[in-house]
């Protein structure tokens, strides 16, 4: 299958897509390599307001984007917020459960854009059986 990373603006409307890519590649991977629009979407401008927010101090220029667990480590590129993962065989702590779930609450406003398009688009929900150079222009 193919992957197509969509950026999703706080109104709920998709402000970037990105080309698709085989479904073996990483979400990490496919965010580095549209880190350029992330940084340039996510700058903060003069008339902003400031913020004492999760990772303000280690990116006082930039708003945070809400990731999906498949980007860990891109806090090391971009102001990042993600669910906390378990490690294999243990559970998390109520913090952390905590965490992911203002986390979910959050990301609901994606889940909604996803959960529309695939209602309206039904193509978009079901395993692509066309050729893959009709994968963009049927996505976006």
């Amino acid at each position: 299958g193919y992957k197509t990373e969509v950026s999703v603006a706080p109104t709920g409307h998709a402000i970037d897509v990105t080309a698709h890519r085989p479904g073996s590649v990483s979400d990490l991977v496919i965010f580095q390599g549209n880190l350029d629009f992330h940084k340039q979407a996510l700058a903060k401008h003069d008339n902003d307001d400031k913020d004492n927010g999760f990772l303000s101090v280690r990116y006082p220029d930039h708003w945070a984007v809400l990731l999906d667990k498949g980007c860990q480590g891109a806090q090391q590129y971009v102001r990042a917020i993600l669910s906390k993962k378990k490690t294999h065989g243990k559970l998390l702590s109520v913090e952390d459960e905590n965490w992911n779930a203002t986390v979910a609450s959050d990301r609901i406003i994606v889940d909604n854009f996803f959960g529309r398009l695939t209602k309206l688009w039904a193509v978009i929900s079901t395993k692509f059986r066309w050729t893959e150079e009709g994968y963009d222009d049927i996505f976006r």
